[in-house]
């Protein structure tokens, strides 16, 4: 079977970097266009908890100091006032939850957001309970509950809403980081590729010295001999290849060169055999 010519054998290594560079370029793409697309959607989702809990922080800190503001308001108008927002507030307090707690994935973040509703509904309890003393007329029952058990119930809920937003902003740093990582992982990657095709080159440039030069070698070796007068020179190839061509038309011509050489001394001979008969034919007729 006739092996791979000379001139595609120089042609590999430039055929198989490009092919090479060229997966290299179209792997790079297809594994940054994911890992963006994945990121933008963590990001995104995570920008939306971070948004939410800041809201749902706001929302619930003026529900409370309207409840409160309520309780500690002398004229029914004041409390009538301050309590006007308070059913949307509340509906707005409700959607806020629901959706962080559909968003919130991770179990510190769920136990941040239990954390929060817990704080929550200790602090309503403690509202309602201030406003019942209210009712009742008990108002310095309900001015002593709302400083000694509302405000540190609301301190509590603030710090538990505070602690879980804290942990929104954590976890958009680790985004951040993690798309940084994923980045330079790429770029890695890369430089293990161009690591490995340098490599290649070099070991496709040692065999294709093998394959072109040792023969050229060869061939100089064989024409030295020749043009020495060596016709005896041995000659052996199992090369199928240009080289190989070379090589057995060197033997052919060696072998060639050398009948001619055979016949020639042949025929010096038997010139030389009737040369000496017709000199004695001369010499013997004088």
């Amino acid at each position: 079977m006739k092996s791979l010519s000379i001139a595609l054998k120089l042609w590999l290594p430039a055929i198989s970097v490009s092919i090479a560079l060229v997966a290299m370029a179209s792997g790079s793409a297809l594994r940054t266009i994911r890992s963006q697309a994945v990121t933008v959607a963590e990001q995104s989702e995570q920008q939306s908890k971070l948004e939410m809990s800041a809201r749902w922080y706001g929302v619930a800190q003026a529900q409370a100091l309207r409840g409160i503001g309520a309780v500690l308001a002398s004229e029914p108008a004041g409390a009538q006032f301050l309590l006007a927002g308070k059913e949307a507030g509340a509906q707005e307090e409700a959607r806020l939850e629901s959706e962080l707690g559909r968003l919130m994935q991770s179990d510190a973040e769920r136990a941040a957001l239990q954390e929060v509703q817990r704080r929550a509904s200790t602090l309503k309890a403690a509202i309602t309970r201030a406003e019942a003393l209210k009712s009742a007329g008990d108002m310095s029952a309900a001015l002593t509950h709302i400083q000694n058990v509302t405000q540190s119930e609301l301190t509590a809920f603030l710090a538990a809403q505070q602690a879980m937003v804290k942990l929104t902003e954590e976890g958009a740093t680790a985004l951040r980081e993690k798309a940084g990582a994923e980045r330079m992982r790429t770029v890695w990657s890369v430089a293990g590729i161009m690591a490995l095709i340098v490599v290649l080159i070099s070991l496709g440039t040692r065999l294709l010295q093998r394959n072109v030069c040792d023969p050229l070698d060869e061939v100089v070796r064989v024409a030295t001999a020749i043009g020495n007068g060596n016709l005896n020179v041995r000659i052996h190839t199992e090369r199928q290849d240009e080289m190989g061509d070379v090589l057995r038309a060197l033997a052919h011509m060696t072998r060639s060169l050398a009948d001619l050489v055979g016949q020639v001394h042949k025929s010096t001979g038997s010139i030389t055999v009737a040369s000496s008969e017709i000199a004695h034919g001369n010499h013997d007729l004088s």
